[in-house]
C-alpha cells in the first residue's frame, strides 16, 4: 500500500507583487535616465550663454567703467559665475548618478598642474588682498598617473571654496608624500585657509548635498552646497577620501 501526500499553495499574489516591483523598477530607471538626459541637455545649453555673459562682464570691468557702473557689473559677474558653477555641479552630479563618469588615468606632470591651478586663482586672491601659496614635497616625482580632469576639478573646488570664505590671511595648497615606492606614490593633498571656519555641529554634514554651514552663508557668499558633496563623490570614485578640520573664526583645512 503506497500513500501520497500533495501540497499546493496559491502564489498568485506573490507573482503579481514581483511583477509590480519589476515594473516600478523599470519606470524608476526610465525616469532617472530622462532626468539625467534633461539636466545634461539643459546644462550644456545654458553654459554657452553664461560663458558669454561672464566673459563680456569681465571685459567691461577692465575697460574703466564709470563709478556708478562698477557695482552693478561686479554683481552681474559674481552672479553669473555662481550660476555657471551650479550648472556645472548639477551636470556632474547627474552624470555620477547615471553612472556616466569614467576615470581616465594617464601620466601627468603634477607639479606643473598644481602651479597652474594656483596661478588661476591668483587674480581672485589679489582682489581680496589675501596670500596664495603652494608647497610641494620634493620627494614627489615629476610624473604621476592620475585622472587629470577630476583631480583638477577637486582641487579647483577646494581652492575656490577656501578663497571665497577667506577675507584676511591666506590660502595654502600643500602636497606631501606619504609613501613613495618604485611603482606607487601615495600623496596627501591639503588646502588650508584662514577664513570663517565651520561650526563643530555642522562639520559632520558639510559634505551632504545642498548643505551650507548656515543660511546666511548662501546669502553672503553664494553657492548651493553642491561642491563639497560632488568633491567627496569624485574622490570616492578615485579610491580616496576627504577629511575636514576647522575652527570657527580661524579657518579650515
Amino acid at each position: 500500500l503506497q500513500q501520497f501526500q500533495t501540497l499546493s499553495r496559491d502564489i498568485t499574489f506573490r507573482k503579481e507583487a514581483e511583477t509590480a516591483l519589476i515594473e516600478a523598477k523599470n519606470k524608476a530607471e526610465e525616469a532617472s535616465k530622462a532626468k539625467a538626459d534633461f539636466l545634461s541637455t539643459m546644462s550644456h545649453e545654458i553654459r554657452t550663454p553664461m560663458n558669454a555673459v561672464i566673459g563680456l562682464t569681465h571685459i567691461l570691468l577692465q575697460e574703466s567703467p564709470r563709478e556708478d557702473q562698477v557695482e552693478a557689473l561686479s554683481t552681474l559677474h559674481f552672479s553669473a559665475e555662481n550660476l555657471l558653477s551650479l550648472i556645472n555641479d548639477i551636470l556632474d552630479f547627474s552624470k555620477i548618478e547615471a553612472g556616466k563618469i569614467n576615470m581616465e588615468y594617464r601620466p601627468l606632470q603634477l607639479k606643473a598642474l598644481l602651479r597652474g591651478i594656483v596661478q588661476t586663482f591668483e587674480p581672485k586672491a589679489s582682489d581680496k588682498n589675501i596670500l596664495l601659496s603652494l608647497s610641494v614635497d620634493q620627494q614627489i616625482p615629476e610624473w604621476v598617473i592620475s585622472d587629470q580632469v577630476r583631480l583638477s576639478q577637486v582641487l579647483n573646488n577646494l581652492m575656490g571654496n577656501a578663497i571665497k570664505f577667506t577675507s584676511k590671511g591666506g590660502v595654502k595648497l600643500m602636497v606631501d608624500a606619504e609613501n613613495i615606492t618604485e611603482h606607487q606614490a601615495r600623496l596627501h593633498f591639503r588646502v588650508r585657509d584662514t577664513g570663517i571656519g565651520i561650526p563643530k555641529d555642522k562639520q559632520r554634514n558639510i559634505f551632504d548635498r545642498f548643505t551650507q554651514a548656515s543660511t546666511s552663508t548662501t546669502r553672503k557668499y553664494g553657492g548651493t552646497g553642491l561642491g563639497l558633496a560632488l568633491t567627496k563623490r569624485l574622490m570616492s570614485m578615485m579610491g580616496s577620501e576627504i577629511q575636514l578640520s576647522s575652527v570657527l573664526g580661524e579657518g579650515s583645512e
